[in-house]
């Protein structure tokens, strides 16, 4: 048996490592259904966050429902395994009076919950707004979103967690040396995101982070979405 962390965690709630393959598979998702939602025009710069969320959540259903795969000529697979569902209430971890958090975005695995009879969220997405030249909203995208899964408000039990930064302006780059700006500034520079060498996948980082009161340590993996002017 996986410990269950402290006597003060969820009781039977069990770690959930989630392996780089359905890692890959979520980021694939994210991709296609971006793709999708920028080819029908729907969105732009004078979106809302949460409308940008919206139009990306339908776009990732839609990648499922498709017999086409994820239009690079690859398949996406497990369509069937696989459910997009909004942001559900995170629990509490004594108690029932208060709930943590809900994170933009959940991914249910149907292998998973019937394996391990988890019935809640096996990954969980935030979203957040970033700029290659605007510091203040890479600083939010650290506050208000890693800092989420570091503190353990989302994704106490997973070793994996996913963070969406809609680019408003200037390059991937420059937005992540800002977001590395703000986590130096905090005396926190083995955080910092840093290429994801996988399956060919442009744009995504990772940044790992200790959370030594908790279960797991997570490692991060950011995607960054240029949003059409």
């Amino acid at each position: 048996m996986i410990p269950s962390g402290s006597g003060s965690e969820r009781r039977g709630r069990q770690p959930l490592d989630l392996d780089l393959g359905l890692t890959i598979l979520i980021l694939r998702l994210i991709r296609a259904g971006w793709d999708a939602v920028c080819r029908d025009g729907s969105l732009d710069r004078g979106c809302e966050e949460r409308e940008m969320t919206e139009l990306l959540l339908e776009g990732m259903r839609r990648q499922l429902d498709s017999r086409r795969g994820s239009g690079d000529g690859s398949s996406l697979g497990w369509r069937e395994n696989i459910t997009v569902a909004r942001g559900t209430e995170v629990p509490p971890t004594e108690g029932h009076a208060r709930v943590r958090g809900i994170p933009d975005i959940v991914v249910y695995f149907h292998d998973i919950r019937v394996r391990r009879n988890d019935h809640d969220p096996h990954a969980l997405v935030e979203c957040k707004r970033v700029s290659g030249t605007r510091g203040e909203l890479c600083r939010l995208y650290v506050f208000r979103g890693i800092d989420r899964f570091v503190s353990g408000k989302y994704a106490r039990y997973h070793s994996v967690g996913f963070m969406i930064g809609y680019l408003l302006e200037g390059s991937v780059p420059s937005a992540v040396e800002r977001i590395n700006e703000g986590l130096r500034g905090e005396l926190r520079p083995a955080e910092a995101l840093v290429p994801f060498e996988a399956q060919c996948l442009d744009s995504v980082h990772i940044s790992r982070h200790a959370r030594p009161q908790l279960p797991l340590p997570v490692v991060l993996h950011h995607t960054f979405l240029p949003v059409p002017s």
